[in-house]
């Protein structure tokens, strides 16, 4: 019977700390969040779109060069094409309000927590790693579900929504990069 996920044989080419850039421009993003107040985050959007260029076209090349190699790879350039956009969003938000931002951005969250629970869905060996990434993962799209409706909620800040979903996506990174060239599926 054939597994529905294939290991990782061969080596990926480029390193991972390649793969590993995106996780460090969340956590940058999100620790910006922590340090700064959030009324001068509006103008801070350039620069976490300039923190998020590099890592988002560094995905792109892994995944589209690499698709005999990653599993679903299709999945990873997609996440890397939604990372590219907001990237651009965030380097021109001078045209654009900032609620369309934050909704932009929840979305942006939501998929991201939706890749990530299909990523933990493939593994199939080490059930507390699973379990650690499914449970993140559902974090995750719990709390873009609640930046989506935060007008609803008026006393929910969305600054700390925010900083704790980019938290969640650094942590769902890193761990993916290291379950890459591990037989855990």
């Amino acid at each position: 019977m054939k597994t529905i996920c294939k290991t990782y044989q061969n080596t990926i080419t480029p390193k991972k700390w390649m793969i590993a850039l995106t996780g460090v421009s969340y956590l940058l993003i999100s620790l910006i969040l922590y340090i700064r107040p959030f009324s001068d985050v509006y103008t801070m959007t350039t620069v976490f779109g300039l923190i998020l260029l590099p890592s988002s076209f560094l995905e792109i090349y892994i995944s589209s060069g690499n698709r005999e190699k990653i599993f679903s790879w299709g999945f990873s350039f997609l996440n890397a094409i939604a990372d590219l956009f907001m990237a651009m969003l965030f380097m021109a938000h001078a045209h654009l309000d900032n609620t369309t931002i934050v909704y932009f951005g929840s979305f942006w969250i939501l998929g991201k927590g939706m890749v990530t629970l299909n990523f933990s869905s493939l593994i199939r060996k080490h059930r507390i790693v699973k379990f650690i990434y499914l449970i993140s993962s559902l974090i995750t799209i719990v709390l873009s579900m609640l930046l989506i409706i935060n007008t609803l909620f008026s006393e929910i800040k969305v600054d700390v929504i925010i900083m704790i979903a980019l938290l969640l996506c650094a942590f769902n990174k890193f761990m993916s990069v290291v379950l890459l060239h591990k037989n855990y599926y």
